[in-house]
């Protein structure tokens, strides 16, 4: 038996994949062993880099009859697999970070190793609120979280990823090719967008956007990259970069 071995169901979206990337380096620091379990989405492949990760079958849950049945038997293949994950490494916890892709993973951990989850939102998602009833502890970033068992909650915080890099580093604003004499406003909502976030840009007046001392990054979501990215260059707004995402934000 490896006791030193979590299992980490995280997938999807960087919102779940990045403060279990955090979490597992530093659990490596500590001594263990991370293994993230998720969907094998090509953003998971980029985030990440350098931690071991398996891929599970997954599905989101649907209304649709069609899709329902597709998501019941992916479920019940990805339960199987973690099961076979769970019995091979023996893991001393398993941690599961939210989303749909975490399901299978906590299922398959009930009443075999201790349950752990990490709401990074301030309303607890759907998977959450339904798998705390197999957790020990729900971890969570804010005090006000809703959704959750009050009796498992510790508050712990969102995990972050830091890096040293020089103020003003002329390698970021080359890579983002970004004018270093300019102030940079930048516009985020997530890994998969934020629609109020990027209609509300294409809201500003030319006059502002077009201002010769800013530039501004606006990260759309890969869903509505190609629209945003359109409607820039239809109204002519200047000094504007439009990325579908970006893995390395610092």
């Amino acid at each position: 038996m490896n006791s030193k071995v979590v299992l980490i169901g995280a997938g999807g979206t960087g919102g779940h994949v990045i403060p279990a990337m955090s979490i597992s380096k530093q659990l490596l620091k500590d001594g263990f062993h991370p293994i993230i379990v998720g969907s094998g989405k090509i953003l998971e492949k980029v985030i990440s880099t350098g931690i071991e990760s398996i891929h599970i079958e997954t599905a989101s849950p649907s209304p649709n009859p069609v899709k329902a049945i597709r998501f019941l038997k992916k479920l019940k293949k990805g339960i199987s697999q973690s099961k076979v994950l769970i019995e091979k490494y023996q893991p001393v916890a398993v941690l599961g970070m939210g989303g749909y892709p975490s399901a299978p993973l906590i299922l398959a951990a009930r009443k075999k190793v201790p349950i752990l989850l990490h709401e990074q939102n301030a309303v607890a998602g759907r998977a959450n609120r339904f798998l705390s009833r197999y957790a020990a502890i729900v971890m969570v970033a804010f005090e006000g979280t809703t959704g959750l068992p009050k009796n498992k909650i510790e508050v712990v915080g969102n995990p972050l990823r830091w890096t040293d890099i020089p103020i003003h580093s002329a390698e970021a604003y080359e890579s983002l090719n970004l004018d270093p004499t300019k102030k940079t406003i930048l516009i985020v909502g997530g890994s998969q967008g934020a629609r109020y976030l990027n209609q509300g840009f294409l809201s500003l007046s030319e006059k502002l956007v077009g201002r010769d001392n800013l530039q501004w990054i606006i990260i759309t979501g890969k869903k509505m990259f190609e629209e945003i990215q359109a409607e820039v260059k239809k109204k002519k707004f200047k000094n504007v970069r439009v990325l579908d995402y970006l893995a390395s934000m610092d």
